[in-house]
């Protein structure tokens, strides 16, 4: 199967607020102070430039850091189109982020996307088990992928790498 040449990629990061989209984000430009527990909400949507290499082509993606907020809502549905990919973000240790990620999915029209659980580290503290957001994955056809504040840059630009690798030998 021919693979397709991808040059641009945006890179949408859904979820509920504080569940851990602008930490990856930040993991990923490699700005984030893993010494600093100082916390800012994102405000609408943040952009963010990163080249990945994809298939041994460079992919300039743009990273779209979005407010998990209800009152910033109505910001996401513009941003998100049919070549978008969307990283669907929930956190472990809150039982309703999984719900919010459920209407995100029946609301979008989300064509490509990786579901990621986000503090895998704080396992005493999961209200969502494994099983269950194995079971959302294979029931919304996503693949699952658990981070954890030890996640280093290189570990999540590879799980970027190798979802996007997965959609371009699809097409």
């Amino acid at each position: 199967m021919e693979q397709r040449n991808i040059t641009t990629q945006k890179i949408i990061f859904l979820g509920a607020v504080r569940v851990g989209k602008s930490t990856i984000v930040k993991i990923l430009t490699r700005k984030f102070n893993f010494n600093s527990k100082d916390y800012q909400m994102t405000q609408g949507v943040e952009l963010h430039d990163k080249a990945l290499e994809v298939c041994g082509h460079t992919v300039d993606t743009v990273l779209v850091d979005t407010a998990g907020h209800e009152l910033y809502k109505w910001v996401v549905k513009p941003v998100c189109d049919e070549s978008a990919f969307c990283a669907l973000c929930f956190d472990l240790t809150n039982k309703d982020s999984l719900s919010i990620l459920k209407a995100y999915l029946e609301e979008l029209s989300i064509q490509k996307s990786v579901l990621i659980g986000c503090k895998f580290d704080l396992q005493s503290r999961h209200a969502i088990s494994l099983s269950t957001a194995e079971e959302f994955a294979i029931n919304n056809n996503l693949k699952l992928h658990l981070t954890s504040m030890m996640t280093t840059s290189t570990e999540m630009e590879e799980l970027f790498y190798s979802s996007i690798t997965d959609y371009a030998s699809e097409s």
